[in-house]
């Protein structure tokens, strides 16, 4: 066998060794992210509000609480599926889904941005004095648990808070306060 065909036979039994060896490695998982964020709704909104509000799966509402199933985690964003709709006055439903919470630690608040047939994405809410306020290992069952907590707003936006109370037949106020929001996050993995 000449010089050349010997090279190329080991480069060859090389690659396959390599590539057994590539193949044969575990892949690395990504963190199973769950938890939820609950939004407790203060009492003394307007009726009306809460009259409109429908809740689309996989969110749940009741008793003035909205629930929005955690779907991952990244840094200080946090994604959710489901959401809520608006039934208006004239007779069709705005929907507001799949919202995406993005937490600043030092300002100590976050912003709350769903997703609209109509407008895309906007910050429908925010929070004020968001923080942490539990932070848990359990080592047997490989997981952290998270627990952001502040108060919940209504966006500042005063266009899409006319859009609302124009729909609605309400009277918010851009930035007024709504209630408290707790988001759980658990990572296993």
């Amino acid at each position: 066998m000449n010089l050349t065909k010997k090279l190329v036979s080991v480069a060859a039994g090389v690659a396959l060794v390599a590539g057994v060896g590539l193949a044969a490695a575990p892949a690395q998982a990504a963190p199973k992210v769950t938890g939820k964020t609950d939004v407790s709704l203060r009492k003394n909104l307007p009726k009306a509000f809460f009259d409109a509000l429908v809740p689309l799966k996989p969110a749940k509402y009741a008793k003035y609480q909205v629930s929005f199933p955690v779907t991952g985690a990244d840094g200080e964003a946090v994604t959710h599926s489901g959401g809520v709709g608006f039934k208006t006055l004239a007779g069709t439903q705005l929907d507001i889904t799949d919202p995406v919470m993005s937490v600043d630690p030092v300002a100590k608040t976050a912003s709350i941005v769903f997703t609209t047939a109509t407008f895309g994405p906007v910050e429908i809410f925010g929070a004020k004095n968001m923080k942490i306020v539990s932070e848990k290992k359990d080592k047997k069952k490989k997981t952290t648990t998270v627990v952001w907590q502040g108060n919940a707003t209504l966006t500042s936006n005063p266009f899409l808070v006319d859009v609302l109370n124009g729909s609605l037949g309400v009277k918010l106020v851009p930035g007024q306060g709504v209630g408290t929001i707790r988001t759980t996050i658990i990572t296993k993995g």
